[in-house]
């Protein structure tokens, strides 16, 4: 694919509304998406931060295609 064809759907989806992408091709179904939380017997730093972003993000796009999405954090 060429880079013009990438730039086009980048500049696409930027000027789209907030449910772009979104669809119910998974409505009913259920998925649970466990990510960790920080430690709160270690001192914070950027890789806790980290995971639980990536957790996060895994859970929107479930939540976009239809899904019931549980959020679980263990401490």
């Amino acid at each position: 694919m060429s880079q013009k064809y990438f730039l086009d759907s980048v500049a696409q989806a930027a000027g789209a509304d907030a449910g772009y992408g979104a669809n119910a091709e998974n409505a009913g179904k259920l998925a649970i998406v466990e990510y960790s939380s920080p430690n709160v017997g270690k001192p914070m730093h950027i890789g806790h931060i980290r995971s639980t972003i990536l957790g996060d993000v895994i859970a929107n796009l479930h939540a976009a295609t239809g899904y019931k999405v549980v959020r679980m954090n263990y401490l």
